[in-house]
């Protein structure tokens, strides 16, 4: 690591000799050294793809959590509100999830790598997050947990305002 450094340094000194512009250096530096641009490209395609998942699963997570709810709300049965939103909204997770699949799986059928990449991880992050997060270990947790999946703490239920799901 001590060698790699005086490298960038090294590297960025000349830089900066030939352009007299700090950032330019940097940039050319970094430009020259393969590892870095490697490490710094790791963590940008690492937050890209945790964006890119935490954004679609939301999706999916509103889907369930306000059927669950609108059936909690109706009957006060952790049973039936998770068997409800399940059969309300389990439909719809499926095929907003399958869609999703088979368009990023789409993507490894492209040319260059990085397109080919993005689409498998997304699709088997897709795939895992719909079947076996929200359509199966959701639901169990709520049917587990109950009413204390609904509780809201007596401070928060005064500022906050009561708000019903459904069509009633």
């Amino acid at each position: 690591a001590m060698d790699y450094t005086v490298f960038l340094l090294a590297s960025a000194k000349e830089h900066y000799e030939r352009s007299g512009d700090p950032h330019e250096a940097m940039v050319g530096a970094v430009a020259h050294s393969g590892r870095v641009i490697f490490a710094a490209g790791a963590v940008m395609v690492a937050v890209f793809f945790f964006a890119m998942i935490f954004a679609i699963s939301m999706d999916y997570t509103v889907f369930l959590l306000s059927s669950a709810k609108e059936h909690w709300d109706r009957s006060h049965n952790a049973r039936e509100a998770m068997v409800g939103s399940v059969a309300h909204s389990g439909r719809v997770i499926f095929a907003a999830a399958a869609v999703m699949v088979a368009v990023f799986f789409t993507f490894a059928l492209s040319g260059p790598l990085p397109p080919k990449e993005m689409g498998v991880i997304l699709g088997v992050a897709v795939l895992l997050d719909a079947f076996l997060v929200r359509l199966l270990l959701m639901p169990v947790l709520l049917r587990l947990l109950g009413a204390r999946a609904w509780w809201l703490p007596a401070p928060l239920r005064r500022i906050l305002p009561d708000v019903r799901f459904g069509h009633a």
